[in-house]
This record gives structure tokens, sequence and C-alpha cells, in this order.
């Protein structure tokens, strides 16, 4: 029996050995595991960041454009402003300058008309005073006429009022 003992204490001590040395081996394989893990886990982050890095220059890079593009795109639309404006500024002062070449022709139209009106006034006056002078000089006659024979059988004016 105590044999038996014995050979039980061994094959424990035995099993307790293969146990420790089961146990190093799971530690050690652990240990490799964690390093490896690790390892990968800091060769992802380093991806990472370089992913993000070109991802922030491919950001800065767009950012740039964009804002290049709104540059363009303000510049443009103020030169249109500008040259809207100008060609306002032009149409505005040839505008003026059609009123004003209209108040001038309206002006000289004006003056126009009132020197034929005051032409044709003066015609109808001189002509009034070269009837009246017919009329007068006709009545000199007239008389002259009369006086070397005068009768009063017929109407000496009778020729001024037909």
């Amino acid at each position: 029996m105590f044999i038996y003992i014995f050979l039980y204490l061994l094959s424990i001590r035995k099993g307790r050995s293969d146990v420790e040395h089961y146990k190093a081996e799971c530690a050690a394989r652990d240990r490799n595991s964690l390093c490896l893990r690790r390892t990968e886990a800091r060769l992802q982050r380093l991806q990472e960041e370089e992913q993000k890095d070109h991802q922030r220059k491919i950001e800065d890079e767009n950012r740039l454009l964009e804002d290049g593009a709104r540059e363009d795109v303000r510049q443009y639309v103020k030169r249109c402003k500008e040259r809207r404006r100008l060609s306002l500024a032009f149409r505005v002062k040839e505008h003026r300058e059609h009123l004003r070449v209209q108040r001038r022709l309206k002006e000289k139209a004006f003056e126009a008309r009132h020197e034929d009106s005051t032409f044709h006034s003066l015609d109808q006056k001189y002509v009034a005073l070269a009837k009246e002078k017919e009329r007068a000089k006709a009545a000199i006659n007239h008389l002259q006429h009369l006086s070397q024979g005068c009768t009063f059988s017929r109407n000496p004016f009778a020729s001024l009022l037909d």
C-alpha cells in the first residue's frame, strides 16, 4: 500500500508539474498573444493616424479650393455689378443727353413759333397799314378828282366801302 501511495503522490507530483508546465506554456502563449495584439493595435492606430492625416490634407486642399472658388465667384459678382453699374451710368448719362437735346429742340421750336407768330403779327400789321395807306391814297385821289368837278350825286367813299 505504501507503494501505491508513493506512486499516487508521484503521479500527483508529475501531474502538478505537467499542470505547472501547461500553465507556464499558456502564460507564455498569452504573453505572446498580448504582445502580438498590442503590436497589431499600434500598427492599426498608426494606419488610422496616417489615414486621418491624409484625410485632413485632402480636406485642407478641398477647403482651399472652395475658398478660392468662393473668392472667384465674389470677384465675378463684383465685376458684374461694376459692369452693370457702369452700364446703368452710361444709360443714365445717355438719357440725360437725350433729354437735353429734346429740351433744346423744344426751345428752338418754341422760338421758331414765337418768331413766326411775331413775324405773322408784324405782317398783318404791315398789311393793315398798307391797306390803310391804299385807302387813304384812294380817298385823296378821289377827293382830288372831286375837287376838280365836285358833285354830290354819288358817294365819294363808295370805292372804299366796297
